[in-house]
């Protein structure tokens, strides 16, 4: 009777520190990979916003670009102008002999204007020009 009895108690006491060891390996392995999937989750998060900021720098980029293309594009028409105007000796012509309308100096004026050609300096001379040359 006594061997049954530390048999049951021997297994009981097994039982137990079992249940016990299997309840530590299965939680720290449930808390290993809550762990790491936490990981996960910030890695991703730190991803999608790394991508957020290229998109942004993306579209400066090419925001920029346009602009100086634009830009690019009317210092050309202005040293069309300067030139066109140069030929037909408008540019040479004395102030009060002008043979341009108001309408048109308005017109060459605006198309030529600094602020137009970020205070290029070919502006400012063709408008220095445009000026001594305002019909009346």
């Amino acid at each position: 009777m006594e061997i049954i009895i530390t048999v049951v108690i021997t297994f009981l006491f097994f039982s137990i520190i079992l249940r016990w060891f299997f309840r530590l390996i299965t939680n720290d392995v449930f808390f290993k990979f809550a762990n790491e999937r936490t990981k996960a989750n910030q890695l991703e998060l730190e991803l999608i916003a790394e991508r957020k900021r290229h998109d942004a720098v993306s579209i400066l980029y090419l925001e920029t670009a346009k602009r100086l293309n634009e830009v690019s594009a009317n210092q050309d028409r202005l040293v069309v102008a300067y030139e066109q105007l140069k030929s037909a000796k408008i540019i040479s012509s004395n102030k009060s002999g002008s043979s341009m309308s108001l309408q048109t100096w308005r017109r060459i004026v605006k198309l030529s204007h600094p602020d137009v050609h970020n205070g290029s300096k070919e502006a400012e001379e063709v408008m220095k020009i445009l000026l001594e040359m305002k019909p009346k």
